[in-house]
């Protein structure tokens, strides 16, 4: 609009007379108002009535008519398919939106749709309706939007839902928690109201496809298979599969029939156990071998190695915690609790000691990177959260939560929610599940290192990712910050006169990067290392240079990608000016999610170690060696570390004090799985092994005294020596041994018994459990009751002889019996809509404590990745969110993770007064339009409908 400020009006025509819709002064250019669409066709126009501006009169001048078309549409939103009998919610939708129209559901019965209820819409357009249940097979359904104050009638697609029989395939054998090994013959048995054939799964993987048994059979297992002719016999199917496939440990068996009806039986616990322990290898070179320094983690995602025998574990649900000489301190030095977002892979993942941290005393600054929730704030997509990075006080191993200084992302999420608001100092807005800050390391000047994801994990939004290439956002970045202040410094490559050092611009050290996740410095050029995570095909390792580009969302590793806008477009008509990967490899059929690494600075490995660079992989699940020359160039080829059967799911790498590599293993919620891990080469006893001191001489009281005079390993503390002595360095009386060792121990209440003729003094965890003087002739004695959690446990048993026969046999028992506990709701194989919420309900019990309560019941809600969309048998790999104390909550069926490719697994813990911990069979809850694993039903494509045989492979 041309010519001197003046008031305009917007204009709707209303029959054959132009009404007032909106009114405004503006300066020259445009203005913008939103509107309520209005049905049908409605024209507008904008009107500039006669006035003065100036001295000068101006005359009314009206724009050309526009003309705006309302679409119109109606919505049924309903579960594809549920239970005969059971009731199901849905929710109709007519836009545009328009209070109190009235909807009618119809249902097609004999060929014509017949009224179910007519409902009326609420503001937003929307009514909720639950339909009652009902025993036909399979219902069609669809809303009508009526004629409403002039807008015509519109009907919407019709949507199809499945009552599938409440009969169930039942796995029979092996039974919950029963040991397998070799080649195992699964038993399911099928009501006859089911389809075949029947498919079976182990982890989510399809095993393949079981055989029906022969109505004639005569042998087990199949003789005790039902009579078809019998209408409720159950039709028994087998399955042959060889359990060296996978390692020892617990796995998830499952079956499903097939058919429109396809029904998942509930999930048997089984566990693998073959003769050979460790049949797995470790793929370690020789003379190395994995030490679990500690264990019993919850999800554990970073460490800080403090000396030798002591590091900070930070969780993935806002706790950190101290470890000293393998034990976790009960006492967290810091949990942020509630005020953590942990959806998805969001959560507390960053965390780093200041320069000056006194490690000895745990004192001084601690720095941690993690997704804040505000209170109230709905914390599911597509609700925005903040990030941020905070500074806390440690003294004397605990964090006081009041000392908090935040130095990045401190605004309300509320004021983040726009795409603009990203270029606020005080957001680092998160949509999705992940991509959020990542790491935090300290430059040898004391600078801070910052490393954030894009902050977007949404599928096909191309838009947000672009935020990686903006300079005054700090997403999709390396940051350098003051770590006073978390201002930006002079030096870094943007700054210039008049930057202020508040804006992200003035933080940013490169950029283009989609999850930065893990970082490190290479000694030998001082240069900083990035492990990026990749999209869909590709994982890369990059040199971090000041002001450099890696080029994302434009380019995927050297791969430019299908993204609109100028932005792109230059990028990709110059690659030249994108950092290529200094490393880069493909997508497996596990996806593919890279760990930074650490560098090996010397100490215990042997010289040829030196310099080179140790990168994971979460997904892919392996550890190798990298090694670069002085213009940081990959030298040959990476080295195979650590096999991924027994790296555990690396997520975190340090180098220690001790001259060790150190990594964090996030495991998931088996007991103990969540881990602390260092590489220890040679000297000493293997992992699980007890250090075995003997003494030739003791004091009064049993004691061992003096040095040493020999030393070795042993499997277990004990031995039977006669009138002998355990090492011809020792006398025949009056020697000693003491074993030191660190077990691992399933949580629960033990007794430790032991059968000896001298002095004896157990300790476990600095605390003596048992104690009893020398005596004339073997004599048993035991422990009280000693509740240990899951986990590590040092023990120390001292033994001291006086004269004649020398024997010690030594044993622990666990107290009672276990907990049963399981999942009673929802069932395991709905199909939930993308976004819907649903109810779980899980019920445990112990026969010495009875019925057991929320205190003593958790459940974890996990997204579990499919790489290959519409595949049963691709490599899943799991985002575990945060664990949910009590026995019932509710779970968000969300596909935004990756469309087409993920399923939902729900699994209760119990844990009785005792500290015996149970798991249950998981529940699988598949969102609607992903096929993948066990959602996949018979002929429906992929991978999911073979013709039998055994899928499942090395």
């Amino acid at each position: 609009m041309a010519g001197p400020d003046r008031p305009v009006q917007l204009q709707r025509l209303r029959g054959s007379r132009w009404v007032g819709v909106a009114r405004t002064p503006v300066r020259r250019g445009r203005w913008a108002v939103t509107l309520r669409a209005r049905p049908g066709a409605t024209a507008y126009r904008v009107v500039a009535p006669a006035t003065r501006a100036g001295g000068r009169r101006l005359p009314r001048r009206a724009s050309r008519v526009r003309t705006v078309h309302a679409t119109q549409s109606a919505a049924l939103e309903v579960r594809p398919a549920t239970l005969v009998g059971e009731e199901v919610p849905l929710r109709v939708v007519a836009l545009p939106a328009r209070a109190g129209r009235p909807l009618l559901l119809e249902q097609l019965r004999g060929g014509t749709w017949a009224e179910v209820a007519t409902l009326r819409s609420g503001a937003a357009g929307a009514a909720a309706y639950t339909l009652p249940g009902g025993t036909t097979r399979t219902d069609l359904l669809r809303v009508t939007a009526l004629p409403w104050r002039g807008a015509p009638a519109t009907t919407s697609p019709e949507r199809t839902l499945d009552r599938a029989p409440r009969a169930l395939p039942r796995v029979g054998w092996p039974q919950e928690a029963f040991p397998v090994n070799r080649t195992q013959v699964t038993v399911v048995d099928v009501p006859q109201e089911l389809e075949g054939p029947v498919e079976v799964f182990l982890d989510g993987v399809r095993l393949g496809r079981a055989t029906r048994c022969p109505a004639s059979a005569e042998t087990e297992p199949c003789a005790s298979g039902g009579d078809p002719t019998d209408p409720d016999a159950l039709l028994r199917h087998t399955f042959a599969w060889d359990t060296t496939l996978v390692p020892n440990g617990p796995h998830d068996f499952t079956a499903r029939t097939a058919g429109r009806h396809g029904r998942l039986a509930d999930s048997v616990r089984v566990t693998v156990l073959n003769a050979v322990p460790d049949a797995v290898p470790t793929g370690l070179p020789e003379g190395f071998s994995l030490e679990t320094v500690a264990s019993g983690f919850t999800l554990p995602t970073q460490v800080e190695v403090l000396t030798g025998d002591s590091a900070l574990v930070a969780e993935k649900g806002g706790t950190v915690r101290l470890v000293r000489d393998g034990r976790i301190d009960p006492r967290p030095v810091l949990d942020l609790g509630d005020r953590v977002v942990t959806e998805g892979d969001m959560g507390l993942v960053a965390m780093a000691v200041g320069p000056r941290f006194d490690r000895a005393r745990v004192s001084g600054d601690l720095y941690l990177g993690w997704v804040h929730h505000d209170e109230g704030r709905p914390t599911t997509f597509p609700t925005v959260q903040n990030q941020r990075v905070s500074r806390f006080v440690v003294r004397n191993g605990v964090a006081d939560p009041r000392s908090e200084r935040v130095l990045l992302g401190g605004a309300p999420a509320a004021q983040c929610e726009d795409d603009a608001d990203a270029r606020r100092p005080g957001c680092l807005p998160a949509l999705g599940t992940g991509h959020t800050v990542d790491d935090l390391l300290f430059a040898p000047d004391g600078s801070l290192f910052v490393s954030v994801g894009d902050g977007i994990l949404v599928e096909g939004d191309s838009s947000l990712n672009l935020r990686a290439q903006d300079l005054d956002t700090a997403l999709g970045k390396v940051l350098r910050i003051d770590p006073a202040t978390g201002r930006g410094l002079r030096g870094n490559p943007f700054v210039r006169s008049g930057t202020p050092l508040t804006s992200h611009r003035a933080r940013v050290w490169a950029y283009g990067l989609r999850n930065p996740f893990r970082m490190t410095r290479n000694p030998r050029t001082g240069r900083l290392y990035v492990g990026d995570v990749g999209n869909g095909a590709t994982e890369e390792v990059d040199v971090v240079r000041p002001g450099a580009n890696f080029g994302w969302p434009c380019f995927e590793g050297t791969v430019p990608q299908d993204v609109d806008g100028p932005v792109c477009a230059a990028l990709q008509a110059d690659p030249r000016s994108v950092t290529a990967p200094a490393w880069s490899y493909p997508h497996t059929e596990r996806g593919g999610s890279v760990v930074g690494g650490a560098f090996y600075t010397g100490g215990e490995y042997p010289p040829s170690w030196d310099g080179t660079h140790v990168v994971g992989d979460y997904a892919q699940g392996f550890v190798s060696q990298l090694r670069w020359d002085a213009r940081d160039r990959l030298v040959g080829e990476p080295v195979p570390l650590v096999s991924p059967e027994a790296s555990g799911a690396p997520v975190a790498f340090e180098m220690g004090p001790d001259g060790r590599l150190w990594y964090v293993a996030i495991g998931g919620f088996e007991p103990g799985s969540g881990q602390l891990r260092r590489l220890r080469y040679a000297a000493g006893c293997q992992p699980g092994e007890y250090v075995t001191e003997l003494f030739a001489s003791t004091t009064p009281t049993g004691t061992p005294t003096g040095t040493p005079a020999a030393r070795r390993c042993d499997r277990e503390p004990g031995g039977s020596w006669g009138a002998g002595a355990p090492d011809p360095a020792l006398p025949a009386d009056g020697f000693a041994v003491r074993w030191t060792g660190r077990p691992t121990l399933p949580g629960g209440t033990y007794r430790f018994s032991a059968t000896t003729d001298g002095a004896l003094r157990v300790e476990v965890d600095g605390r003596t459990v048992l104690e009893r003087a020398a005596t004339s002739g073997p004599t048993a004695t035991t422990s009280e009751p000693v509740r240990l959690g899951s986990g590590q446990h040092r023990v120390v048993v001292e033994y001291a002889h006086v004269s004649g026969e020398a024997s010690l046999a030594l044993t622990r028992d666990r107290v009672g019996t276990a907990p049963t506990v399981r999942l009673t709701a929802p069932w395991s194989g709905l199909t939930l809509l993308d976004g819907e919420t649903v109810d779980y309900t899980a019920v445990a019990s112990d026969a010495e404590d009875g019925p057991l309560g929320d205190d003593a019941v958790e459940v974890l809600a996990e997204t579990v990745h499919y790489p290959v969309a519409g595949g049963a048998t691709s490599t899943p790999h799991s985002h575990p969110a945060a664990v949910r104390p009590g026995r019932s909550g509710s779970v968000r069926a969300d596909g935004v993770h990756a469309p087409g490719r993920v399923l939902m697994r729900l699994t209760a813990r119990a844990t009785d007064s005792s500290g015996w911990t149970s798991l249950s069979a998981p529940v699988w809850l598949c969102v609607d339009g992903n096929r993948v694993g066990p959602c996949v039903p018979h002929g429906a494509g992929g991978d999911g409908g073979g013709d039998g045989g055994d899928t499942l492979s090395r």
